[in-house]
């Protein structure tokens, strides 16, 4: 120890960056993380090193459970408590933790040993009230200790119990004891010859504790048993390296955790446990404190809590803790269940007695005897016998049973009122099927053959190739035929099953006489093909309606195409069969009323009978259907208390016709509407005409009388503005007829956009207010289109000349805009805007928004009616009056390329 703590206070002096960096090499132990940013984060603190055994394996499941737990990230860091032994160490070794986890605070701790458990108060200041999940093998522990390692607690100090502090600390605490009372019991039991025990530790604080119990219990226990505590250490290696190659049984080793320290190479310290080595070479027993030794370090036996339990219990914790629960609010565990445990063979070497083993001791390695060994052969062979025996004699009974089975068979088939007979099929080489023999008949059958035959043999009875074609089918399919034969001699019908037997060779017949069957049958079709045909003819759907029972039901083949409810369970391939509710639920709301009082009146027995047409709603697609009915009703059976109980009609549906009678209807009216429109369309255009035509004769007249210049100069000047209204007016009427007879031409063609645009501004320019300017905005460098540019400058210039008239001052601007798949023009103006009321009736034909403004009220309704055959849109948009407006159409794009002519090029 001395020699250990010189090292590290020399090293330290000279060495403090170097044994910083040392120590985080040491302490932590990072495992790989493959989280995301918003994941949580499990911190393991240990206490002890990585190697320590039985902490290696609760952390493997504690990270296995972390690792399957989404979201959930982790940190492993290994405090090597055997490695601080000073104050110094131990704050260096706290500084790395909470420096490293400055910015990543963890979310959930898990503690090992106290010293972990003694960064509580630090964790709570830098990390908060964080949940705590502390695992140790004592319960009591002293406050403000570090347990550091070769530092014994100092005697007068006080003891506290965990449970004292767990309203200051968010934590909870599982024990995994060390059970070193059962054990010194079990090694004095099982070594009678013992003297001595020798207790092999490190220095951790806990086996320091450890070594107090131990002497206070063999002074109490076995005050004649000498005790000596072996501490790891370079100085003790010759001594436990003694005590392990020797075989004197009058000394017992009880082992705990061997580490210690050792300078290396580079001259900070590092952990040697390699002595422990002998043990599984040692001629005599080593009884152990951690269950690890005795799996996997050769040890003899010892005395443990249930790891299992332990297991069990930690990540049930352990998953509550991540679930959220407050710690504080779960219980403290303790395993319940312990027992002894010893290695079978190392008993047996060692000379040692099985029955001075503990009660209840578990064995490791034990031989199997010979019935564990052969349990399941020995098990599976009487089984096997047992069921051999039982066959054996069911068959003996089976075949009893069957053959008087047999007997009663053949009396039941010889008197059986049906045909009976049995064949044998003849094969060629092939295997082809070339005849039968019947071999066998019951009496009906000879009665049969009697009846339709001129001689006895079976074989005359049938059309043979007719019989064989059907057998080719039933060795084909391996299935049951059925059909039916007429016999003529007798007018006879019979329906024959033939059936293969477990002979591949043998085929049975069975038949029945249904001559009355099929004559009945063969009645009854002629008399619905019929019917059918009938109703066919007349496009009717008979149905019935059990007024009991509340259904619908109608021929499966005639079903009504607006009936798409779920079928009932009495429902047949011949019958389709619904609930009246359901039906209720499609007829229209306008005809429910009607409906239902009808049916009232025909349930109530106020009618007996019923007409009437009404609307049905159906789904197809998605989408509803309208269908007209037209439904006679009668009752046609009444219960006991004379009240009707059941319905029958015929449905026919009538949606053509009333679709036909709605088509009428609407020719009458819209050639009333169209005779309406003529009226008010010639009216109008009188009107519009004779107003140009007053002014023109008009001014003609006063022309002659007038001499003076400027005066003429003015009339001339009026008639001949009324002249190009008229024009105008007789240009609009004639493309109004055009479209409306659907004859106005329209020739597509490649057409330069920004070409026509600055056209129109050409021929626009003389037409603008002097007050107002006329502005374009061409929506790309070179746009060639597919169009019909005459309609096209046709439908600009209306909008154009509509913005003229209404502008007094300010700007008009035309142009076009490329989008995706269209091409957006437009012209904007400053002028007197458009009311909300007005921008709906705006392109209806001899609409005028001023009567003071020229104009015939028919450009805009032309406008719109030649956009829409190009295929586009057409509208207005204004803030209202006085604040101007915008007229905007679009048509396709249709882009073409651009091409020029040697001219053009030569002058780029």
């Amino acid at each position: 120890m001395a020699l250990y703590n010189n090292i590290v206070k020399c090293f330290f002096k000279r060495n403090k960056h170097i044994l910083g960096v040392s120590i985080c090499l040491i302490t932590f132990a990072w495992q790989p993380l493959c989280a995301a940013s918003q994941s949580q984060k499990l911190l393991i603190i240990n206490s002890y090193n990585e190697s320590a055994p039985w902490v290696q394996n609760y952390i493997t499941q504690y990270l296995i459970e972390a690792a399957n737990t989404e979201n959930l990230d982790y940190d492993l860091v290994h405090m090597n408590a055997i490695l601080i032994q000073t104050d110094s160490l131990y704050n260096l070794v706290k500084e790395q933790i909470f420096n490293r986890f400055k910015n990543n605070k963890p979310d959930y701790l898990i503690l090992f040993g106290r010293m972990a458990f003694s960064l509580r108060d630090q964790i709570k200041n830098e990390w908060g009230d964080v949940p705590m999940l502390l695992i140790g093998a004592n319960d009591n522990i002293v406050l403000n200790e570090k347990y550091l390692s070769g530092n014994k607690v100092t005697a007068s100090a006080t003891k506290i119990h965990l449970s004292d502090i767990r309203e200051q600390y968010n934590f909870t605490y599982i024990e995994v004891p060390e059970l070193y009372k059962e054990t010194i019991d079990m090694m004095v039991r099982m070594q009678p010859d013992m003297k001595k025990l020798v207790f092999a530790s490190d220095n951790l604080a806990g086996n320091m504790e450890l070594n107090e119990k131990i002497k206070a219990y063999l002074t109490l226990e076995y005050p004649l048993l000498e005790y000596e505590w072996l501490v790891a250490s370079e100085n003790s290696r010759k001594n436990i390296q003694t005590y392990l190659i020797s075989s004197d049984q009058s000394v017992g080793i009880l082992l705990g955790s061997w580490y210690y320290s050792r300078p290396s190479a580079f001259g900070y310290p590092m952990l040697v446990t390699g002595d422990f080595k002998l043990i599984a070479s040692s001629p005599r027993p080593i009884f152990s404190l951690k269950e690890k030794y005795l799996e996997s370090g050769g040890a003899t036996g010892g005395y443990f809590a249930d790891q299992q339990e332990i297991l069990q219990n930690s990540i049930r914790v352990f998953r509550r803790m991540v679930a959220g629960e407050n710690m504080r609010n779960i219980p403290f565990t303790y395993p319940t269940m312990k027992y002894p445990k010893v290695d079978y063979l190392q008993l047996k070497s060692y000379g040692l007695l099985v029955d001075n083993c503990p009660k209840d001791t578990v064995f490791i390695n034990k031989p199997e005897s010979f019935w564990k060994r052969y349990f399941w052969q020995i098990i599976i062979s009487s089984i096997v016998l047992v069921a051999i025996l039982f066959i054996l004699g069911i068959f003996m009974i089976f075949q009893r049973k069957k053959m008087t089975y047999m007997a009663s068979r053949n009396r039941m088939v010889d008197n059986m009122p049906i045909c009976y007979m049995t064949g044998k099929l003849k094969t060629d080489k092939t295997g082809k099927l070339i005849n039968i023999d019947f071999v066998s008949e019951n009496h009906e059958t000879s009665k049969l053959i009697a009846k339709n035959t001129d001689t006895e043999e079976q074989n005359s009875l049938f059309d043979m190739e007719y019989i064989i074609g059907l057998l080719n089918n039933v060795r084909k399919t391996k299935k049951n035929i059925k059909f039916t034969y007429y016999f003529a001699k007798t007018d006879t019908y019979y329906d024959f099953l033939v059936c293969q037997t477990l002979n591949n060779d043998e085929v049975e017949f069975f038949g029945i006489d249904v001559t009355d069957k099929v004559k009945s049958e063969n009645s009854l079709k002629e008399t619905t093909k019929t019917l059918e045909m009938t109703l066919e003819v007349a496009h009717i759907i008979p149905w019935k309606w059990d007024l009991k029972r509340h259904t619908i039901t109608c021929e499966a083949n005639r079903t009504m195409r607006h009936i798409d409810s779920p079928e009932r369970p009495e429902s047949t391939i011949y019958t389709h069969t619904i609930e009246d509710k359901e039906y209720f639920k499609r007829i229209h709301p306008e005809d429910l009323e009607y409906v239902k009082q009808t049916y009232i009146d025909l349930r109530d027995g106020t009618k007996q009978y019923a007409k009437g047409e009404f609307r049905i709603l159906s789904e197809n697609n998605g989408k509803t259907n309208i269908e007209w009915i037209e439904v006679n009703a009668s009752v046609a059976k009444y219960d006991e208390k004379l009240k009707p109980k059941e319905l029958i009609g015929s449905l026919l549906l009538i949606t053509s016709r009333k679709k036909q009678e709605a088509r009428l209807i609407a020719a009458k009216e819209a050639a009333k509407e169209a005779d309406r429109l003529k009226s008010a369309f010639l009216a109008n255009i009188s009107h519009e005409i004779r107003t140009p035509l007053n002014a023109i004769v008009g001014f003609s007249s006063l022309l002659t009388a007038i001499e003076d210049k400027e005066e003429q100069q003015r009339y001339i000047n009026i008639i001949e503005n009324n002249n190009q209204l008229l024009l105008q007016l007789i240009e609009d009427i004639l493309d109004l007829a055009k479209v409306e007879a659907n004859a106005l031409d329209f020739i597509y063609k490649p057409t330069d956009l920004n070409e026509l645009i600055r056209e129109i501004e050409v021929t626009m320019r003389m037409k603008v207010h002097q007050d107002v300017v006329l502005n374009y905005t061409l929506g790309a460098v070179d746009c060639c289109i597919e169009t019909e540019p005459n309609r096209l400058s046709q439908v600009i210039i209306n909008l154009l000349t509509n913005a003229c008239k209404f502008t007094d001052k300010g700007s008009i601007t035309y142009g076009y805009e490329l989008h995706e798949n269209e091409i957006y023009f437009f012209v904007r103006d400053t002028g007197c805007g458009i009311s909300k009321e007005n921008q709906t009736r705006i392109f209806q034909r001899f609409t005028k928004l001023n009567d003071f403004v020229q104009g015939t009220g028919l450009g805009l309704s032309i406008s719109q009616s030649v956009i829409e055959k190009m295929k586009g849109h057409i509208g207005v948009e204004s803030k209202g009056e006085g604040k101007g407006s915008t007229f905007w159409f679009t048509i396709p794009y249709l882009p073409v390329p651009v091409t020029l002519d040697p001219q053009e090029m030569l002058q780029l």
